[in-house]
């Protein structure tokens, strides 16, 4: 299935929709399971990853109804068999969204109903929902047929419903009809009732975007069940999902993804167009980051990255923005000591405090290592460089409490030693914290 051109959003339009699978249960099933093994539940399909799956008990054309736990908008319809090793693959069956629980006995009416006859309902040019006998079920809103190579099927709804179940009918399958196995069922759409809203949007599970500001290659829509986190949070802004972390996403979170990288961005990042660009926002978003000791770290590693890129033209931006003001800030809340606990304090108040001071030596460590590069591209100092033993610099002095000091420099590392380039970069990032605390103080 090939992936289409990504949607313009214009302001004021509904955002993208999402996978509603996760406020999704189970009311009613009468397929069974396969030799009763709960490990082939229908509830798996729900799950959109191809395991688990569901594998009936004998027999087709089973009738599945779940409930939503609020009320919701369907636009898209997704539906794929199991891998390989199934071998009764769901080839079509019908969809029904209610506002009521839909009487299952009126959805087997059409167990036995040619394909023409399905289609004819399908464009409006007959219609079962008006017979007396089929009073409470509307006609289905979608009539699906998987591709017998793929397995699967996508149906963007003509027209969007509104409900709070879905039905689906799993009508027979790509073999013999023994049993029914499906891998995923995709309910795609927004929450609430949108559907006066309805914009044409193309495919949804199957897309491909490009970022080529922070990646060079396609990045493909899938779900992962082992956790991920978005890439977009390395670059300057930040996450647009405020992502800042594992754990952060569940197997119901699309990524957009190079398999071959593992480089993974949320739905927001795949298509925001300014991501990786510097802008005013951007700056100001950065520099609050920096001075947030809970996220310091993470902004150190996009004003490296963005520097690493183009610093000559991203630079003068983030000095503009206030980066002085920022650094002394960041430096003074990574210095502060934090006082000692009392001696009838409890040992959990200690050991928060000891990761607190754990913390803070972690932000040390990411400002050294911003402010030698910052100092490499700005003055030409670094390894190697303008920096001698004998030279008076400010460095951080650890006895008897960490603070900072004037002091000489002894000795210089060996540039053919591996650690060369870090203990070098340690004089340097302090002639960088004396040139910023000289000039914040100056302005």
């Amino acid at each position: 299935m090939a992936p289409s051109a990504a949607p313009v959003e214009h302001s004021g339009e509904l955002g993208r929709p999402c996978l509603l699978n996760e406020k999704f249960k189970v009311q009613s099933y009468d397929g069974g399971l396969f030799k009763n093994r709960a490990q082939y539940d229908i509830k798996n399909t729900l799950i959109p990853i191809l395991e688990p799956f569901h594998c009936s008990g004998s027999g087709t054309k089973f009738n599945l109804v779940m409930k939503c736990t609020e009320d919701f908008t369907l636009t898209h319809f997704y539906i794929s068999g199991p891998g390989p090793r199934c071998t009764e693959p769901i080839r079509s069956g019908l969809v029904w969204v209610t506002d009521t629980p839909p009487e299952v006995e009126l959805m087997k009416k059409y167990d036995n109903m040619p394909a023409e006859e399905i289609l004819e309902i399908m464009k409006g040019l007959r219609s079962y929902s008006a017979t007396d006998d089929s009073e409470g079920l509307p006609d289905p809103c979608v009539y699906f047929t998987t591709d017998p190579s793929t397995r699967e099927a996508e149906i963007e709804l003509s027209k969007w419903r509104e409900g709070k179940y879905v039905a689906i009918k799993f009508l027979d399958t790509h073999k013999d009809n023994i049993n029914i196995d499906v891998g995923i069922v995709g309910l795609v759409g927004h929450f609430g009732n949108q559907s006066k809203r309805q914009v044409p949007f193309g495919p949804w599970m199957r897309r491909s975007v490009r970022q080529i500001g922070v990646h060079p290659k396609p990045l493909k829509s899938m779900f992962f069940s082992n956790g991920w986190v978005c890439d977009g949070r390395d670059f300057t802004g930040g996450c647009r999902s405020g992502l800042t972390d594992f754990h952060q996403t569940s197997v119901y979170t699309m990524t957009f993804r190079c398999t071959s990288s593992a480089f993974d961005l949320c739905e927001k990042c795949a298509y925001d167009s300014t991501l990786g660009n510097v802008t005013e926002e951007s700056v100001q978003a950065d520099l609050e980051a920096l001075v947030d000791p809970a996220t310091c770290k993470l902004a150190v590693t996009r004003l490296r990255n963005q520097w690493r890129r183009n610093w000559p033209d991203t630079l003068p931006k983030y000095f503009a923005g206030g980066l002085l003001d920022s650094l002394m800030q960041a430096l003074q809340k990574s210095t502060e000591s934090t006082p000692r606990p009392e001696e009838d304090r409890l040992v959990m108040q200690s050991r928060q405090q000891s990761g607190a001071e754990a913390q803070k030596r972690q932000v040390r460590r990411a400002l050294m290592n911003l402010l030698s590069e910052l100092t490499q591209r700005v003055l030409g100092i670094g390894a190697g460089g303008d920096v001698n033993p004998n030279d008076i610099v400010w460095a951080m002095c650890n006895d008897p409490e960490e603070h900072w000091d004037e002091g000489r420099i002894l000795q210089m590392p060996r540039a053919d030693r591996p650690e060369a380039q870090q203990g070098a970069a340690e004089p340097a990032a302090a002639a960088a914290a004396a040139a910023a605390a000289a000039a914040a103080a100056a302005a």
